[in-house]
């Protein structure tokens, strides 16, 4: 019986051994032979793509395999971060080091746009209102014209309410057809806990079940680190763990955000203020008598 317990250890360690090997050839094959590809709806062969965060650091700890591989593929690159980070009161230091990892991922600065909005401040227990999101970003994408958006999805990665506005946000503009006619609308995918943390592992499965995948190269993957570095004020124990075994240091797969349809109690919430007030009724203004 031990003999037999034995074997099937002997066994299951060899199919794992081997499946770990087999993972970093494949990473090691992909990684330097396939980027990012995405069909504009104009045809160009340069694209300008827009990436939308809600805090300095989620630039490189979630989409750096997107932003290297985009730029590695000659398209340019822009950056808007709709908070500085303030949650712990270190907003200014924050806001210097967002410039300083985009420089490190190859974003020039000209490209990096920063609010700190009043209404747009970093905490996890309390989600963006959907409408001060849309008057920010809906703004710059008509300025800029990117042929491409991306932001988190409707989860977030982890799960974070700032995150998860970002998206809802952008999912009510496609919704109402009114972002810019020649832009593309994507969405980072977020994973079960399990695949986010064993890193280049997650890879097989990835290439099979995913359309829009971007992977860095080992240089690419070190080049994320650094920037993970220039955030030294949010570089806690754990996130030198994140940097070493997520996923999303290596990989990120995108999904496009299509209109969906919307509820009728959706559609009252959108009303205009004026609207409503008419509803309920507004007191007429008295008239004067004539003397």
């Amino acid at each position: 019986m031990d003999t037999d317990w034995e074997i099937l250890r002997e066994y299951a360690y060899t199919i794992a051994f081997s499946f770990v090997i087999f993972s970093l050839l494949v990473y090691l094959f992909v990684g330097f032979l396939r980027r990012l590809s995405i069909t504009p709806k104009v045809p160009i062969s340069v694209q300008k793509v827009l990436i939308i965060t809600a805090h300095p650091d989620d630039e490189c700890m979630f989409f750096s395999p997107t932003i290297q591989s985009l730029i590695n593929s000659g398209n340019f690159v822009h950056i808007l971060c709709l908070s500085n980070g303030n949650f712990y009161g270190l907003g200014k230091t924050r806001s210097l080091e967002l410039f300083s990892s985009c420089e490190t991922l190859g974003v020039p600065l000209r490209n990096v746009y920063l609010f700190n909005h009043s209404d747009l401040q970093d905490h996890p227990a309390h989600p963006w209102k959907i409408r001060d999101v849309e008057k920010i970003i809906l703004p710059v994408m008509y300025y800029l014209q990117p042929h491409l958006v991306i932001t988190f999805d409707n989860y977030g990665v982890s799960g974070h309410s700032n995150h998860i506005s970002i998206h809802d946000a952008l999912q009510s503009l496609c919704n109402k057809r009114i972002l810019p006619n020649n832009m593309r609308a994507f969405q980072l995918q977020s994973t079960s806990i399990l695949r986010k943390y064993v890193s280049v592992l997650d890879l097989p499965l990835t290439l099979l079940t995913s359309k829009f995948l971007a992977v860095v190269s080992p240089w690419g993957l070190l080049k994320g680190w650094w920037a993970m570095l220039n955030h030294w004020s949010q570089f806690v124990w754990f996130r030198a763990l994140y940097i070493v075994f997520s996923r999303y240091m290596l990989i990120n797969t995108l999904e496009e955000i299509l209109p969906q349809e919307v509820c009728p109690s959706e559609m009252e919430e959108e009303q205009p203020k004026k609207q409503k007030s008419k509803e309920h009724g507004e007191p007429k203004p008295k008239r004067r008598r004539k003397n």
